[in-house]
């Protein structure tokens, strides 16, 4: 697993989001984020779907600096 592939760009209690390489896939963004910075609890970051209350944006976003990477939010 390269982890270059995650930066954490945002954490909070009970979500954050990540920046990935464009290509990765959900299952892969949820490893990485785990890994790189793991909840502190027993539930694990989960990606925010299509359909979440909570979710104020597409489930993935262009990131602004590097058009090679995207944003993706998770909640635990």
């Amino acid at each position: 697993m390269n982890l270059t592939k995650c930066i954490v760009t945002k954490k909070h209690l009970l979500d954050c989001q990540g920046c990935f390489l464009k290509g990765c896939t959900d299952e892969e963004a949820e490893e990485l984020i785990n890994t790189t910075n793991p909840t502190g609890i027993d539930s694990r970051w989960k990606m925010k779907k299509t359909g979440n209350p909570y979710l104020k944006a597409p489930e993935r976003v262009q990131c602004e600096m590097d058009t090679g990477r995207e944003h993706i939010t998770f909640e635990c």
